[in-house]
């Protein structure tokens, strides 16, 4: 495995993107969790090296996000 999400982007293998698709989910949900528990939001805030570094992530998080009506990310 690897331990920069970035080489897994890069990678062109299935099992790559699986990981990614597990990665972008797991961090949707938990964002959703927190979310209603705080009562809503009003800004989302990405850090840290995957979020604050990879335009690619966070659009893929906040896609995961539209269901529950995030509209203003």
């Amino acid at each position: 495995g690897y331990g920069d999400v970035r080489r897994l982007l890069e990678d062109p293998r299935d099992e790559a993107a699986l990981a990614i698709e597990q990665f972008v989910m797991r961090i949707a949900q938990a964002i959703a969790a927190m979310t209603i528990a705080a009562g809503g939001i009003d800004h989302l805030v990405f850090c840290g090296g995957s979020g604050s570094r990879s335009a690619v992530l966070r659009a893929r998080i906040v896609d995961r996000l539209e269901p529950v009506s995030y509209t203003h990310l």
